[in-house]
């Protein structure tokens, strides 16, 4: 999974921001991997960090946006950016 997050030095003109690195995908497999081995804490604190980010305009990452909220939502946890869960 951390492979996953490193940025190809060959690749444009440098690695972005942080804040600007889009990794809801890779945040999104290494929540299910916490789950799975039995790590509620590591897991609800990824799908905290999706839950947070900036509203993706790629469908496919603001469903798994909406998946994290709606899971945090069902543990009791609330994402902490005042979004609600459908």
């Amino acid at each position: 999974m951390e492979e996953s997050r490193a940025w190809p030095s060959q690749l444009g003109v440098g690695e972005p921001y942080p804040d600007e690195k889009n990794e809801i995908l890779a945040d999104w497999l290494a929540a299910y991997l916490q789950k799975k081995i039995g790590n509620s804490t590591g897991e609800t604190n990824l799908l905290q960090q999706i839950s947070q980010r900036k509203q993706s305009k790629n469908r496919y990452e603001s469903l798994l946006q909406q998946a994290a909220i709606q899971q945090l939502a069902n543990k009791g946890v609330t994402g902490g950016c005042g979004k609600a869960a459908p």
